[in-house]
């Protein structure tokens, strides 16, 4: 089971508990792409943090995109059509009704000791996204203010 299909494993383990299954897909969905987007981010943090030709062109395609105006508007923009892109993504490949029931239907014939383990793999792998961006962001404070 791959980490991106652990974690729709752990709401549908989670939740069955709860008797709330149903919203295991909307759920698994949601949490996928948010560990995805925190990842693409910590990468992008990480680039401009240690390769400043990185940050120069960036800064540059953002100059000619909006102007001398603040960016804030254009990172709003960005990070939600990210976002966008990235639900859409993962809603019509891997969380698809076709395929999330059949990881459902492989989940389950697990024995329960290592639907646990799926679980906790799924649980320990969106930690893993923010501790990734806690990371990259710690990295930019310690370079911008040393």
């Amino acid at each position: 089971m791959n980490l991106l299909a652990s974690i729709y494993c752990n709401q549908y383990f989670e939740l069955k508990q709860k008797g709330k299954e149903a919203s295991a897909r909307y759920n698994g969905t949601i949490l996928t792409t948010f560990a995805l987007v925190l990842v693409l981010f910590a990468i992008y943090i990480l680039l401009v943090t240690f390769l400043p030709d990185v940050e120069k062109e960036m800064n540059r395609f953002v100059r000619k995109t909006v102007g001398r105006t603040s960016g804030r508007l254009f990172g709003k923009i960005l990070a939600g059509v990210l976002m966008v892109v990235s639900y859409l993504g993962i809603r019509y490949t891997l969380g698809t009704e076709k395929r999330y029931q059949k990881m459902i239907q492989t989940f389950e014939k697990l024995p329960f000791s290592v639907q646990e383990q799926i679980s906790k793999k799924g649980l320990k792998t969106f930690i893993a996204a923010i501790v990734f961006i806690g990371i990259a962001l710690l990295s930019l404070l310690i370079k911008t203010y040393i």
